[in-house]
């Protein structure tokens, strides 16, 4: 993709011969909101925080323990259990790095 593909006003000859767009260029949430307002679209959201979503993990990994519990099957519960207590473990690591950082 090219930056005429992008922009119709910006011809080739506008452009530097050593410019080219990464993959990650791509997922650069800077980059990719500044292309967005230049196409007059919305900016794109925000990537989801990786704490949180080890939280909702951990969380829903503690929902199905209890679930598979009150259903009588130990095996899945215990299974269920053991991954929440590991993303559990990751989220508090997380924190303390941030903490430590801060």
């Amino acid at each position: 993709m090219s930056l005429s593909d992008l922009i119709p006003s910006f011809s080739a000859s506008d452009t530097a011969a050593d410019v080219t767009i990464t993959a990650a260029d791509m997922e650069d949430p800077v980059l990719l909101a500044e292309l967005a307002a230049i196409m007059g679209e919305a900016p794109p959201p925000k990537p989801a925080d990786p704490r949180e979503r080890l939280a909702a993990q951990a969380e829903a990994k503690k929902r199905e323990a209890l679930q598979q519990k009150r259903a009588g099957n130990t095996a899945a519960a215990g299974k269920a259990l053991r991954e929440y207590k590991a993303l559990q473990a990751q989220l508090d690591a997380s924190q303390a790095r941030r903490q430590g950082e801060a």
